[in-house]
């Protein structure tokens, strides 16, 4: 299975923040809801994120390793996202149509 990108949200949070208390202030969630996110990207990933204590949250190799491609991954959904966004409104996209050379040298300059 692959990750989701709330799993990969929750996985970036958490890595920056050092906290899953202060990940899920962030995400509106509750701890416990972003720490089931981490645990299910680990049972994805079969690998361990953090070390974690009652007062500390370390990465380990696995997240160090991870964290680079994650954030990628989150930037190039949000690009996707925006640009869907874009076309949906007909701010962005293409447009084709069909035309015979000659009118496209001499009809279509003067159109566009």
């Amino acid at each position: 299975m692959n990750p989701s990108l709330h799993q990969l949200h929750a996985f970036v949070r958490v890595y920056r923040q050092r906290s899953v208390a202060a990940a899920a202030r962030e995400m509106h969630l509750t701890s416990s809801a972003v720490s089931l996110l981490i645990r299910q990207l680990e049972d994805t990933w079969n690998t361990r994120l953090f070390d974690r204590s009652t007062r500390s949250l370390h990465p380990t190799t696995a997240a160090e390793e991870a964290i680079v491609l994650a954030e990628r991954l989150l930037v190039d959904a949000e690009q996707l996202n925006t640009s869907m966004r874009a076309v949906a409104k007909l701010a962005q996209g293409r447009v084709r149509f069909a035309i015979t050379s000659s009118l496209a040298f001499t009809v279509l300059p003067a159109i566009l």
